[in-house]
């Protein structure tokens, strides 16, 4: 298991999809509080459940860019 670099904005939403997975929250609240649609935020607490917190971690992070 490796180490992966996690900015503030990822930070939070791994907070706010902890309290939707317990509860403590419902998912109208959660997409409210990161100010994202539902639709995307059941995409991102799918890929959440399956792989942690790297999950949340943009795909092409650390890749060179195609435009470079």
């Amino acid at each position: 298991m490796g180490y992966f670099i996690i900015s503030k904005k990822e930070l939070e939403q791994a907070k706010i999809f902890e309290q939707i997975k317990t509860g403590v929250i419902t998912r109208s609240e959660g997409t409210a509080r990161l100010r994202i649609s539902d639709r995307w935020l059941r995409k991102k607490i799918k890929r959440y459940l399956e792989e942690g917190g790297q999950g949340l971690v943009h795909g092409n992070r650390g890749k060179t860019s195609p435009r470079k």
